[in-house]
């Protein structure tokens, strides 16, 4: 004969710590590839330029989507 146990999990809420920042940055480095390779194929430096300028106005935007995001909760 087996015996049963009955456990009752209660629900702990979990904060939330996902971030749009580093994904945002990551698009937005993508972006600004794209944009770069389309500007000037030839020139390393205005791809480079603008692979970097996206990144950071992605982390910028994501920084801002996470404190709106936060003044809700």
């Amino acid at each position: 004969m087996t015996q049963k146990h009955h456990q009752h999990e209660q629900a702990v809420p979990v904060k939330s710590t996902k971030k749009a920042a580093i994904p945002l940055a990551v698009a937005g480095a993508l972006a600004g590839l794209l944009v770069g390779y389309v500007a000037n194929k030839e020139s390393l430096f205005v791809i480079l330029l603008s692979t970097a300028v996206g990144a950071f106005a992605g982390y910028l935007f994501g920084n801002n989507v996470d404190r709106s995001l936060q003044k809700k909760k």
